[in-house]
């Protein structure tokens, strides 16, 4: 491509972007997830003004992290209860990665080598960042970063089971990876980041 049509097509791309002006924030609640809403202005492709208003969620950005063992071609993995879930329908425990909220000050990489210790019981090496996604960009602010690492059954450490004092009562799973793929292909894993980490092995 000739540095002429280049620069034609980066101009068209920000002529056709939106520009985006905070009105209005109002505090809903201030829980363990903090409730806001938030009246915003854009400029429209057609360049007239548009008024919007929406509830939006920030509980912080998260990592996700799936250990992996190649040698016996293994995965570890946690099944826990989640509430939402049982309200929309889902009555059992849901089988995931490890994840965890990112502490402020932490890094990506330290809360999933921090969370996977807590939650499975393992120290790992080797990490490896994924992907990084938006989950739920209409009503979420939460950047999901999504890692691989390696484990082995010497790098275990405890029990794993997470921390009960923040009502966590986990299960570790080790999955063969074939088998783990099958109930990926088969619609038996309904959890995203799990999915994406999946279909990265």
């Amino acid at each position: 491509m000739s540095k002429t049509k280049k620069k034609v097509k980066e101009e068209q791309i920000e002529k056709s972007t939106p520009a985006l002006r905070i009105l209005k924030k109002d505090v809903l609640s201030e829980g363990f997830i903090h409730l806001s809403r938030v009246t915003a202005e854009v400029t429209g492709r057609d360049g007239r003004p548009l008024k919007l208003t929406r509830e939006v969620y920030h509980h912080g950005n998260v990592a996700a992290i799936l250990p992996v063992d190649r040698k016996r071609h293994t995965a570890l993995l946690v099944r826990q209860w989640r509430i939402p879930l049982w309200l929309n329908g889902y009555k059992e425990p849901l089988l995931e990665a490890t994840a965890g909220i990112i502490d402020d000050g932490e890094t990506p990489e330290a809360c999933a080598m921090r969370e996977v210790i807590e939650e499975t019981g393992y120290a790992v090496s080797n990490v490896r960042n994924i992907a990084e996604v938006y989950t739920s960009p209409g009503t979420l602010t939460e950047r999901l970063y999504l890692y691989l690492a390696d484990y082995d059954e010497s790098s275990k450490r405890n029990d794993g089971g997470g921390l009960r004092s923040e009502g966590e009562d986990i299960e570790v799973v080790e999955l063969g990876i074939p088998a783990l793929k099958d109930m990926a292909t088969r619609g038996e894993i309904l959890d995203a980041k799990t999915l994406i980490l999946i279909h990265a092995l």
